[in-house]
């Protein structure tokens, strides 16, 4: 049976996607598939990967990016999933077959998560360089030092850093940035790797607050 995900349709692929999405910190809203949406999208229309239909109808939801994936399973029994995400002028796409519909899923959100993490830290890069200081709290063990040290030298936003405080679980580090601070909190909020510290006021004890912005968050074990 062919059916499109969205609404009170296919819920067990909803609930995967929406698992392997937060896992990743990326929000997901599927379409209602209520009238509007079932008079401007068919089938045909996501199967064929049909551009200007698929944009069109996903307008209503203003979303920054537009996610579409085709799952079905082979005679062979495994998944295949092909994935396209729409958020700029030039798509991007993805394939992938596993046995199992979470390792298709989480490799069309894995992509997807990378792509609009890479997108957010170029779309920063014609603006002059920022200083910033970033904490991140959780790090227990060298480890974990060792895993947040590598996860911001990953992200095209961060040109050099250097560490400025170890205490306790919580180590201070020192970013040069190729663009501003909001490129590079949307490369870490697509990551999946650090949350955003809630309630925290961005101060740094010790730190002069008029030459660098604060930037609190914890790592995700």
């Amino acid at each position: 049976r062919r059916f499109l995900v969205g609404g009170d349709t296919g819920r067990a692929f909803q609930e995967e996607i929406t698992r392997q999405a937060r896992r990743r910190g990326i929000p997901v809203l599927f379409p209602l598939m209520d009238l509007e949406d079932q008079a401007a999208l068919h089938f045909t229309d996501v199967w064929g990967n049909f551009r200007d239909s698929i944009v069109a109808a996903s307008r209503r939801y203003q979303s920054e990016a537009i996610l579409a994936g085709r799952l079905y399973r082979r005679q062979d029994g495994e998944w295949e999933g092909r994935w396209t995400l729409y958020s700029d002028a030039e798509p991007r796409f993805w394939s992938a077959s596993a046995e199992s519909l979470a390792t298709v899923v989480a490799a069309g959100i894995d992509s997807s998560a990378d792509s609009l993490a890479r997108r957010f830290a170029q779309r920063a890069g014609g603006v002059a360089g920022q200083r910033v200081l970033l904490s991140v709290s959780a790090v227990h063990e060298l480890k974990d030092y060792a895993r947040v040290l590598g996860y911001l030298e990953s992200i095209d936003a961060v040109e050099r850093l250097q560490v400025a405080r170890i205490e306790g679980d919580k180590v201070l580090f020192r970013l040069n940035l190729r663009g501003d601070g909001k490129g590079l909190r949307q490369a870490i909020a697509f990551g999946g790797a650090l949350a955003p510290e809630i309630g925290m006021d961005g101060a740094a004890p010790g730190m002069d607050r008029q030459h660098e912005a604060v930037l609190t968050y914890r790592l995700l074990q």
